[in-house]
């Protein structure tokens, strides 16, 4: 069983996008006519949902802080239409954007002061001051507050992940979708370029590339999975290892992990520093998984579970400082989070939103520092998004803006 973690969830939004628009309401390409990420050249859906889109709903996907407020984004469902949702919140109402038609599936903020992001951005060679990038369909969207606009993506590769460490530069990974390669995407803020990444150290049948933290435009940490020995039938050499990677600026290495079970996967990751990095995702295919990169090695940091039995998934992680780390995803489809402070995992049940009947799992997190942070998610059972807060050691509820009722 392989699991819908971060970079496969992401996949699947991105091919409900392109199943909404098999039905006329929007086109799989740029205005341009050139194919953007998560789709093929032809403009097709390049992986299909298992489940088949709602009617009418509203969903969160994605979050990113900076200069004081936090971007979310998704979509809404109303019939056979969806229209991107872009929320923001600075401590207050969450309120809506402006946003264009299509699915927005992630996001990265460039985490600076104001004042510092012209003079980083130059230094980077960016030639763009958007502070934000969105993945979505049919256009990767640039911009924050209410100003937004459409970039032509890279094109080809299923790209679900992206880290922005400066304003108008990001990193961008994810895979091919016929023959499976991981992949990677630069943009300067004007254009994209596109790349292969190192291939698994063992040969494979599938590679998912889900989580990405740059803490420079030439200093990103990657992470994944892979599989191989998979027939269908058991099979005891079959095996999904945990796969990272660093990137310099030109070159991608592999960054050997820890696999502490056959089947293990990396879901997301947060730097700190280039020697300070946290990776999360989930192993024997039910209980979290924790590890830290020092710089030379991965350490497995054990994580708490919920119960014995399993059934936790974590799919985000944000870490704003050495000593902070939140965890987010799902325990029996509700919220959970694992927060770290720096020595151990302390794992919390979160409020369910109101009126769910069916499963509510956390899509995202980010954290402006270690005092506060915000996970958004989606409540199946009434097709509502939410937000997790937390501030001062305790987590609570905060209502979204939910456009389609």
């Amino acid at each position: 069983m392989r699991l819908l973690g971060g970079g496969a969830r992401v996949a699947a939004v991105l091919a409900l996008a392109g199943a909404t628009a098999a039905c006329g309401t929007t086109a799989a390409t740029s205005a341009s006519g050139a194919a953007v990420a998560g789709t093929s050249q032809t403009g097709t859906p390049a992986l299909t949902a298992s489940v088949p889109p709602a009617k009418h709903g509203n969903t969160l996907n994605g979050v990113s802080c900076t200069g004081g407020t936090c971007y979310a984004v998704g979509y809404t469902v109303l019939g056979s239409a969806t229209h991107t949702l872009i929320e923001a919140w600075s401590g207050g109402s969450w309120r809506q954007e402006p946003s264009p038609a299509g699915v927005l599936s992630a996001i990265s903020c460039a985490f600076a002061p104001a004042a510092a992001w012209a003079t980083r951005a130059a230094a980077a060679g960016a030639t763009s001051a958007a502070r934000c990038l969105a993945l979505g369909v049919p256009a990767v969207l640039a911009g924050s507050g209410s100003s937004w606009h459409a970039v032509t993506g890279p094109g080809g590769p299923v790209l679900v992940a992206l880290s922005c460490p400066v304003s108008g530069s990001c990193v961008l990974v994810g895979w091919t979708a016929k023959t499976p390669v991981p992949v990677y995407a630069t943009w300067n803020g004007k254009a994209f370029r596109v790349g292969v990444m190192h291939a698994p150290p063992h040969s494979f049948q599938s590679v998912e590339i889900s989580g990405i933290s740059c803490v420079s435009p030439e200093d990103c940490v990657a992470v994944g999975d892979y599989t191989y020995g998979l027939t269908g039938k058991p099979n005891p050499k079959a095996r999904d290892q945990v796969l990272a990677e660093r990137w310099n600026g030109r070159t991608w290495q592999l960054l050997p992990a820890v696999n502490v079970a056959h089947f293990n996967q990396f879901t997301a990751v947060s730097c700190v520093s280039a020697s300070d990095c946290t990776a999360i995702g989930n192993s024997r295919q039910q209980f979290p998984l924790a590890e830290h990169w020092n710089g030379s090695a991965w350490r497995v940091e054990p994580a708490p579970i919920v119960h014995k039995t399993g059934d936790e998934f974590l799919t985000s992680i944000s870490c704003p400082t050495a000593r902070f780390c939140a965890a987010t995803g799902s325990y029996q489809l509700q919220p959970v989070a694992e927060t770290w402070n720096g020595a151990d995992w302390r794992v919390t049940l979160l409020p369910e939103p109101p009126g769910d009947t069916v499963s509510a799992p956390l899509s995202s997190v980010a954290c402006a520092s270690a005092a506060r942070c915000v996970a958004v998610g989606t409540s199946s059972g009434n097709g509502f998004s939410y937000a997790e807060v937390y501030a001062s050691g305790t987590w609570h509820l905060s209502a979204t803006q939910n456009p389609v009722t």
